[in-house]
């Protein structure tokens, strides 16, 4: 599973239990889902704070393993306001090109300053050969007027 369909499912995890829908079972039927995957998943968001799980327990056999949700206060402001994980995964992949666009121009510029160093050495080494001529032209015109 990838990251984004794993944000959008737990989205959509956090507005079903917004809307009033507290068991993972009916979720992952709504959804056409395993239900181990949505409990996976609401596991996730229990570590997260997001929801509190309950324990399903009978009269007679005691806890069976399953669990209702219900949400906590941080569920709908982190919905409404923080954008949900979809929002957080897709702030974190602007994030992350962001940090490799700063690398690539931080390449460029130290390759351009490289580019930039190695042609002033071209130059004045030029000059130097220019200066030298110069002076073997002044002499020879000196000669030449003796």
């Amino acid at each position: 599973m990838t990251e984004k369909k794993k944000a959008i499912l737990k989205d959509d995890i956090l507005r079903a239990l917004i809307a009033g829908e507290s068991s993972p079972h009916k979720m992952a039927d709504s959804k056409k889902l395993d239900s181990k995957v949505v409990k996976y998943l609401c596991e996730e968001l229990a570590d997260e704070k997001l929801v509190e799980l309950i324990n399903v327990t009978t009269k007679d056999s005691g806890p069976t393993h399953d669990y209702l949700l219900r949400q906590t206060n941080k569920t709908t402001y982190f919905l409404s306001i923080d954008g949900g994980f979809i929002g957080r995964h897709n702030s974190n992949k602007w994030q992350r090109r962001w940090t490799i666009i700063k690398v690539i121009v931080a390449v460029i510029n130290a390759l351009t300053i490289l580019a930039i160093g190695f042609y002033s050495v071209y130059l004045s080494d030029k000059t130097d050969k220019l200066e030298k001529e110069n002076e073997q032209l002044k002499k020879e015109i000196q000669k030449k007027d003796k």
